[in-house]
């Protein structure tokens, strides 16, 4: 419907809308009551009613919007990096041999020697070994280069320390040492070198070159030094450095400490709990040249046990294995595997991927944009909180967007500084925005998101979650699941208010399931989704959609708009009780529109100039105080409002009757409907349809429109407005009425004639007036525990109808102090003023109005009582007519009503059924209600069947009243009391009806109009002109040869023979006085004025026909006046 999606409804965007009209008045939308309605619209400022965001839509075009959350954006989570270790292949020294075989060495001088046990010994068959004692030894290749003529040192290559605690270096060739026993030291120097500590707490220094060092039994310590190194921890707790060079370092068996240095290097810690770390850039005293690899992107895997890995520079892959482990990325863009156990993984600067894997996980992403997955366990996920940090604050061109992602598990996510995005996965999460424009997803289970300061997104998903928007422009989904939804309140938060420059527009999206939704501050939009939804607008200017299902929406303070949606929903605006604030400040205001949508809604404005439209269903609104509008479109719609709560308007797609204390009523274009006012001084405003229009009492002001239309009224200062052209119009009145511009007919009222209705659609015909009165709709509220009141109540209904208007408590005091009702106070109160027939009428005959019974059910006879103007009293059963199976009880007899009306279809005259007023429900369209024949029969015709009736009418006003005309051409008709009709100008008919009639047509060619039992009218023709032609029409079945004429001192009569009507022509023998230019008799004969002293003087000299004569050519004066009658009557 919203084609711009600007959020306001325009005229053109309107050109599809629907409207309702509840034809058949069951508060139900069925198939054939819409109907277009864009010139409704138009004409009734629908444009104006839209302000801000979608006022004036319909609530299901009031969607989500499609751009909401979606997790298909998330970077794929990384898999640690699966390096096979290397592994160490010692061979073996065989020390001993060598020490105890080959004992003899050769000098040059010729000879031989034998080595001693205590000398580092050449064997003569091995010259590339140099082998220790079993002492502490100390050598290297350049130990006998004193005796270089002896032994060929170039050829040694390995050298072994055997037993003691050695000290051996090899040679600048690719060597190999094997420390032996005890804790030695070794070292490499340049070369490709391999290095076994064996046995014993050794040192191994690789130096130069790339080296294999095997520290080997012990704890031992590894240096690397230059060149891409192998170095193996072997059992113990062991420290190994890498230092210059891409190397690899193995902890393995034991509580290893591991320093890869500068290079980008890959270590395992292997079992036990270890400390590995990358390259750091302080404290180290490396040196290194250009020839040195200048990047430190290193891997660390923690393996076994609780470890502490630190990436250093450079961007490194951690991964904790086992254990509960920390990790620690520090500078570069890192990669950090938490593993299994309970692992705290902290990212550092850079644009980080932490995964906390199995356990329950910490994650740190710190600064930078980080990504942060934790996997399965109740993990913590944290972003940049700039507190409790190395780093306070970022530094210039700093960014620290992180992606943070709970996965399985009870996890808290803590996004901090930044535009973050929280995932919080399966189980029970915790996620906080913190800073920035952050999205948040709830994922399954019961999860609570709170987006913190910035702009957030927050999508609760599955399961019964809580959402905070906190501060800033928020937009909330729940989800499915029963979900609590709430933008920036300024209470119970860290913040209280917003700052300068804030602003907290949240748009809160329920989604399935029973939703709760408080937006708080600032300008927002909250939707329901499915479910049974409460939606409270908290301040600002709030649009609230219920959507499907039973809905409480809260406007509370601020200008706010609506929509219930689908179902029986309860709309409230600011009610200035029991809500935070108890009263608007200063400049602050409260217009709300409430739209109720398709079900059963109830709306209360309260404080402000409210709209209110319940939409389809009959609905219950309430506008509190201001000028409230109200939108009907079933006649089961309820409008409640109370004295001096404004000027109130109700706006009807259907007929309608104001309910009480409602000033203004306007007919929607579309539809042929009628409006009826109230008590007050209505203003009721048609349509371009035929409507009818009651003011009912109060001095009323009516607007028909185009239409030929018709008004009802009853105080002589009810205005009548219309305009020349807009249709033939008609007024009838109870009172004495003068006709006001633009409307043709005047018709004046008496008891005995009925109404023009519509029910259900259908023309009828109304007798009694069931508006006339505004009657007690209320029974029990009079006299305290005194419930039923049912018969009290509708007496005093009927003493109002007969001009004493009496009230419910006065009658049951009556009743109590007269023993005529139940009063005994140990019954129930639903017992308590209960009555019977005979008590009923006792109490009528003690206020003087004379009664009689029907026994039984006697529809027809009670339609000819409301017909002749009496009052009846009806008892029927209350579950049958309400269609409510608790009240039916054994089917017979248990509540009385008032009948206010019978109602007659138009076209065949058959009985429609009767309007009532009924105080049972108290319900206030229960006082004027219409029940069909069929659902009345039902409820009435039931065993103990009775109705009490008044033997006297209900006189409801005096019938002896006038009415004038205008300029146009009229038509006026009397009643059946003495009236005055004067025409004025224009070409007017009039007709008195029953009882003594004046009859003065003024200038124009005007029509009197005379009937059987049409009693003595006098014709007044002293404002005639004489271009005028104004005729006497008798009605058909009155016969030329049916009329006596004679002449009355300066009268001219004419009267029917056989009856006591006639018609008297004043001054028709004055000269000076124009007369009546022709009589026209119901068969059609004429008779001209000047023809008329012939008849008169004929009949002059006879006696009037006796009473039951029915034709002058059937009495003896036949003779006599045939042939006259024939001369002049042509």
């Amino acid at each position: 419907m919203d084609a711009d999606g600007d959020g306001v409804l325009s005229v053109a965007e309107a050109q599809g809308l629907r409207l309702w009209r509840d034809l058949n008045e069951d508060g139900r939308l069925d198939a054939d009551e819409t109907s277009a309605a864009v010139e409704g619209i138009a004409s009734h400022r629908w444009a104006s009613l839209a302000r801000g965001r979608g006022q004036a839509a319909a609530s299901g075009d009031a969607a989500a919007p499609s751009w909401s959350l979606a997790t298909a954006g998330m970077p794929a989570k990384p898999t640690s990096i699966a390096m096979a270790q290397p592994v160490s292949t010692v061979p073996p020294s065989n020390f001993t041999t060598l020490r105890n075989t080959d004992e003899l060495y050769f000098p040059p001088s010729g000879g031989y020697g034998v080595w001693a046990p205590t000398q580092i010994k050449i064997n003569f068959r091995s010259p590339h070994v140099m082998v220790g004692t079993e002492g502490a030894d100390s050598f290297d290749s350049t130990y006998y280069s004193a005796y270089s003529s002896w032994f060929n040192l170039g050829l040694l290559t390995h050298f072994l320390g055997g037993g003691g605690n050695d000290m051996v270096g090899g040679s600048a060739r690719d060597d190999s040492l094997w420390g032996g026993t005890g804790n030695d030291v070794l070292f490499g120097y340049t070369g490709n070198d391999r290095l076994y500590g064996e046995e014993g707490d050794d040192e191994l220094y690789g130096a130069d070159g790339a080296d294999v060092l095997d520290g080997g039994i012990g704890h031992d310590f590894l240096v690397g030094g230059r060149g891409d190194d192998l170095m193996f921890g072997a059992t113990g707790d062991d420290e190994l450095q890498g230092q210059n060079g891409n190397d690899r370092l193995l902890g393995q068996a034991g509580n290893d400490r591991l320093f890869g240095y500068l290079g980008n290097d890959q270590m395992w810690g292997g079992e036990g709990n270890d400390y590995l770390q990358g390259f750091v850039a302080s404290n180290e005293t490396l040196e290194y040249t250009s020839a040195d690899p200048m990047t430190d992107d290193d891997q660390l895997w923690g393996e076994g046990g609780n470890d502490h890995l630190y990436g250093g520079l450079g961007s490194d892959m951690l991964d904790g294995g086992t254990g509960n482990d920390a990790l620690l990325g520090e500078y570069g863009n890192d990669r950090l595997f938490g593993g299994a156990g309970a692992d705290e993984l902290q990212g550092g600067h850079g644009n980080d991927q932490l995964i906390g894997e199995a356990d329950d996980d910490t994650l740190f992403g710190q600064v930078g944009n980080d990504q942060l997955w934790g996997g399965d366990g109740n993990d913590i996920l944290v972003g940049f909180t700039a507190s409790n940090e190395a780093q306070q604050t970022l530094d210039a061109g700093q960014t620290d967007d992180d992606v943070l992602m709970g996965e399985a598990g009870h996890d808290n996510l803590y996004g901090g500084w930044g535009n973050d995005r929280l995932d919080g996965g399966t189980g029970n999460d915790l996620l906080l925005g913190d800073q920035g424009d952050d999205e948040l997803w709830g994922g399954a289970d019961k999860d609570q998101l709170q987006g913190g300061a910035g702009n957030d997104r927050l999508m609760g998903e599955d399961g019964d979650d809580n959402l905070f928007g906190q501060v800033g422009s928020d937009r909330l989904w729940g989800g499915a699941g029963d979900d609590v939804l709430v933008g920036f309140t300024g209470e119970d938060e860290a913040q209280q208010s917003l700052f300068a420059g804030e602003s907290d527009d949240d748009l809160l999206y329920g989604g399935a399931g029973k939703d709760l939704l408080i937006s708080g501050l600032g300008t927002d939009a909250l939707f329901g989704g499915d479910g049974d939804d409460e939606l409270q607008g908290g301040h600002g200017d709030d649009a609230l959609y219920g959507d499907d299902g039973n809905d409480l929406l809260f406007g509370q303070v601020g200008k706010d708009v609506l929509y219930g949606g689908d179902g029986d929903d309860v709309l409230q605006g600011f009610t200035a009780s029991n809500e935070s604030q108890q009263a608007l400040l200063a400049g602050q205001s409260d217009d709300d529109h409430l739209y109720g949508g398709a079900g059963r809604d109830t709306l209360v404005g309260r404080v402000g100039n409210d709209h209110l439209d319940g939409g389809a269903g009959a609905d219950v609104m309430i506008g509190g105080s201001g000028d409230d509008t109200y939108i009907v479109n079933s006649v089961n719609d309820v409008v409640y409002e109370q004295a001096g709560e404004g000027h109130d308007t109700v706006i009807a797609s259907t007929s309608y009757l104001l309910n009480a204390e409602v000033e203004d009523l306007e007919l929607l274009e579309g539809f042929a409907t009628h409006g009826t006012g109230n008590a007050l001084d209505n203003r009721i405003t048609g349509n371009s349809a035929d409507n009818i229009l009651d003011g009912v009492s109060g001095a009323d002001t009516l607007i028909g429109g185009r239409g030929d239309d018709t008004y009802y009224v009853d105080n002589a200062l009810d205005r009548v407005i219309e305009v020349d052209g807009e249709g033939a119009d008609t007024v009838q009145s109870s009172v004495s009425l003068g006709l006001g511009e633009g409307v043709e007919h005047l018709k004046l009222l008496d008891f005995g004639h009925p109404e023009l209705g519509l029910v259900d659609g259908q023309d009828v015909l109304v007798y009694g007036y069931p508006k006339r009165n505004e009657l007690d709709y209320m029974q029990g509220d009079a006299v305290a525990n005194y419930e039923g009141t049912c018969a009290l109540t509708s007496i005093a209904n009927l003493l109002t109808q007969s001009g004493r208007p009496t009230s419910e408590s006065q009658v049951v005091q009556l009743a109590i102090e007269n023993r005529w009702a139940v009063s005994d106070p140990s019954l129930p109160s639903y017992q308590l003023g209960g009555s019977n027939v005979a008590d009923q009428q006792r109490i009528l005959d003690s206020y003087g109005m004379r009664n009689d019974v029907i026994e039984g059910y006697n529809e027809a006879g009670m339609a000819q009582l409301l017909r002749s103007g009496r009052g009846v009293i009806l008892a029927v059963n209350a579950g049958l007519l309400w269609d409510e199976a608790e009240y039916e009880g054994s089917g017979e007899v248990n509540h009385a009503v008032t009948l206010t009306g019978a109602v007659f279809r138009a076209d065949d005259g058959e009985l429609a059924g009767f309007y009532v007023a009924d105080s049972g429900r108290g319900r206030v369209d229960d006082m004027t209600r219409f029940v069909d024949i069929e659902t009345f029969r039902q409820a009435a015709q039931v065993p103990g069947a009775y109705a009490i009736y008044t033997v006297e009418p209900v006189k409801f006003w005096d019938e002896n009243i006038d009415g004038t005309g205008n300029a146009l051409d009229n038509t006026l008709q009397g009643n059946r009391g003495d009236n005055q009709l004067w025409g004025l100008d224009g070409d007017d008919t009039l007709s008195g009806g029953e009882g003594q009639d004046s009859l003065r047509g003024g200038a124009g060619n005007d029509r009197y109009q005379f009937a059987r039992g049409d009693g003595v009218d006098h014709i007044d023709q002293s404002d005639a002109l004489d271009t005028d032609w104004d005729t006497v029409e008798f009605a058909p079945g009155i016969a030329s040869d049916q009329l006596w004429f004679r002449q009355i001192g300066l009268n001219l009569e004419v009267s029917v023979i056989g009856t006591k009507d006639r018609i008297v022509v004043d001054r028709w023998y004055d000269e000076a006085s124009p007369r009546v230019d022709a009589f026209v008799a119901g068969d059609g004969q004429q008779l001209f004025s000047d023809q008329v002293d012939a008849l008169v003087r004929v009949m002059a000299d006879l006696a009037p026909p006796a009473a039951g004569q029915t034709s002058l050519s059937a009495t003896p004066y036949a003779s006599v006046l045939t042939p006259v009658l024939a001369s002049n009557w042509t």
